[in-house]
């Protein structure tokens, strides 16, 4: 990014360049001892070359400089695509992350929810475990009881002498 903005700048100075050499004056020119100019006129009135020279030079610098502005105004517009490029790179790249983060989104709130009926399942198989649990120790408690109560039932019946063995006796 800086190295654009140098080059805005040297830019921004080449154009002040050519704006002093468009205003500048042809050099001076030095006068002849009567005042009059140094320079021939041919017999039609026309100037001679070797006053034209100092205008040609001018023309040259500014064309020299033209061309150096409009070089420097490509590699400007090829910063300008190259970064307009990446722009559509880092936009594309920003919303296919957004998806991918709505994905990931809609995937943690499905997990949520699943966890949350597993937890609830948990707790209701817990509970039944619990109701189980209990029901077995009740049907341990009256299995118990019915073996008491069958044992003392087979126990009065070994203590007791039957009726048949009293007569043999």
């Amino acid at each position: 990014m800086s190295n654009e903005i140098e080059r805005l700048l040297d830019f921004r100075k080449l154009h002040e360049g050519i704006v002093r050499e468009i205003n500048r004056g042809p050099a001076a020119q030095a006068s002849g001892p009567e005042g009059a100019p140094q320079h021939a006129r041919s017999e039609a009135g026309t100037v001679v070359s070797r006053d034209i020279a100092p205008y040609v030079a001018r023309v040259q610098n500014i064309a020299r400089a033209l061309e150096q502005t409009k070089n420097h105004a490509r590699e400007l517009e090829i910063a300008v695509d190259h970064l307009q490029q990446r722009q559509s790179e880092l936009e594309a790249g920003l919303n296919d992350a957004t998806y991918r983060n709505a994905q990931l989104e809609e995937t943690l709130a499905a997990e949520r929810n699943r966890a949350a009926r597993a937890q609830s399942m948990a707790g209701q198989a817990a509970k039944r475990i619990q109701e189980l649990e209990a029901a077995l120790a009740d049907a341990n408690a009256r299995a118990d009881a019915l073996t008491s109560a069958i044992e003392k039932a087979f126990s009065d019946v070994v203590d007791k002498p039957s009726p048949d063995s009293a007569a043999a006796a």
